[in-house]
């Protein structure tokens, strides 16, 4: 059976604005099809983090050619839902190469969530008995295909405690809508065990799936055999995956880089340049050395050379740009009257300031002059010229780590244990592997050593138990 979720105030006026409308249209919308158009914005909006989503409205692109397999006269019901006044829709320009964009008008995105079952029987066999459609069920067949080590975890014995989730998530409803309905949706593909998965060989090539969309708040509450699932996860792991390019450059080490499968990101003129580049070679290993010494926390110690602000609660913050660098180069658009272009944001310690500011260095343009990229290239000139020189060569950094990532923790690591222990369960969340709370220990100590073995470089493995 295939199910939506969809915002019970929407399913209430739908109805009527529907008959309305098919009084003096031909032809005749079917409620069905209009909710599930709705449902599926629901559904992939559970798949986007906040900063990935247009200007950060909640804007989900639908691309015509995947909306007509669902139904051919999908426009009509896409102007009939934004005319009344039940989607927001952002057009695109011929400037902007991107499809249409909708959201949830904001009257209904506090509304309570229902689940409403398909029964039009023209869109019901577009989907298998799981619920997915064609495109779904090929994504499963390609990532069993490529990962079956940690495909076989999505079965049956991999559930969730429903009720508990949902208790567990209400408070969000009113405050954080969009993480609240994020997890109703999440909850509903688990208890019907509704398992999507995709692979992205050329943006990040991690392995996505129903496991790695969930937060925290929801772990907790998914069991496997109906035991607690727990995690073990690469400590500062991107920095760490670099720290292995690192090694390689300092030492001349094509053979490491092949090992690693960065040679798949890192063409050989971008090898040779990285070699011969004029860099301090004590000012690269003592940046290794603050990664991966059992003693040293990175970001508590990059933090230490950030000039941090404190306000009077003594939380830490700092001043962030409401503009997206992805918005760059795309038509100019007047802000509202209110619209603030640099604002206040807050972290509960410095060490998550720090881990945020890493990350938004190693996945911005060398050349940021975001005021904490500046302090690094101050701090790390070698570091910086390091990455400048891969981006340089068209290559993004951010793709090589967690390309690198991916194959050691995914098609190394994980394949390794699963052939020696295949009745362990195990999954992943990226840079997380995942089993159940007896397992965890074993799977701590298989880690720690495999990782070192397959990277030459001692790495730090954090235990994450959700549940306590």
């Amino acid at each position: 059976m295939k199910t939506v979720i969809i915002q019970k105030g929407i399913l209430n006026d739908l109805k009527p604005l529907i008959d309305k409308y098919n009084k003096i249209h031909m032809p005749k919308l079917k409620i069905d099809v209009a909710v599930f158009f709705i449902g599926l914005i629901n559904e992939l909006n559970s798949h986007y983090r906040d900063d990935e989503m247009e200007n950060n409205n909640h804007f989900i692109p639908l691309y015509s050619n995947i909306l007509k397999n669902y139904h051919s006269g999908y426009n009509r019901y896409f102007v009939f839902l934004v005319c009344a006044g039940l989607l927001d829709k952002d057009n695109y320009g011929a400037d902007i190469a991107k499809s249409n964009s909708y959201k949830i008008t904001d009257t209904y995105i506090n509304d309570e969530l229902v689940s409403y079952p398909i029964t039009y029987n023209k869109l019901i066999e577009k989907f298998n008995e799981k619920g997915l459609d064609k495109y779904q069920q090929e994504k499963i067949k390609d990532c069993i295909k490529k990962r079956p080590q940690l495909m076989t975890i999505f079965n049956d014995s991999l559930t969730i405690d429903a009720n508990a989730a949902y208790n567990e998530v209400k408070h969000l409803k009113d405050v954080e809508p969009k993480k609240h309905n994020n997890a109703i949706v999440l909850i509903k593909e688990f208890n019907n065990q509704e398992w999507k998965a995709s692979i992205k060989p050329y943006t990040d090539n991690r392995l996505h799936t129903n496991l790695t969309r969930s937060p925290k708040v929801l772990r907790k509450h998914i069991l496997v055999n109906n035991e607690n699932i727990a995690g073990c996860d690469i400590k500062t792991s991107q920095p760490y995956f670099f720290c292995v390019v690192l090694k390689a450059i300092i030492r001349k080490d094509k053979e490491l880089l092949e090992k690693v499968k960065a040679t798949k990101v890192l063409n050989g003129n971008a090898i040779e340049q990285l070699f011969n580049l004029e860099i301090d070679k004590n000012e690269v290993i003592d940046f290794v050395l603050s990664v991966v010494d059992e003693k040293t926390d990175f970001y508590n110690y990059f933090q230490t050379k950030l000039d941090i602000k404190i306000d009077e609660n003594g939380q830490p913050f700092r001043i962030v740009s409401n503009f997206k660098s992805k918005d760059k180069g795309k038509r100019k658009r007047k802000p509202n009257e209110d619209f603030e272009s640099h604002t206040k944001k807050f972290y509960p310690t410095k060490r998550d300031l720090a881990k945020e500011v890493v990350m938004e260095i190693f996945y911005s343009s060398p050349m940021s002059k975001m005021s904490e990229a500046v302090i690094f290239r101050e701090k790390y000139p070698s570091i910086h010229k390091i990455i400048k020189c891969i981006n340089d060569n068209g290559i993004k950094f951010s793709q090589l780590l967690t390309s690198i990532e991916a194959y050691i923790l995914l098609d190394v690591v994980a394949k390794q244990i699963n052939d020696k222990h295949p009745k362990m369960p195990l999954g992943s969340i990226h840079d997380c592997l995942v089993t159940t709370r007896k397992q965890q220990g074993f799977l701590h100590e298989e880690m720690l050593r495999l990782i070192e073995q397959a990277t030459t470089l001692k790495v730090k493995i954090d235990k994450e138990q959700w549940n306590n």
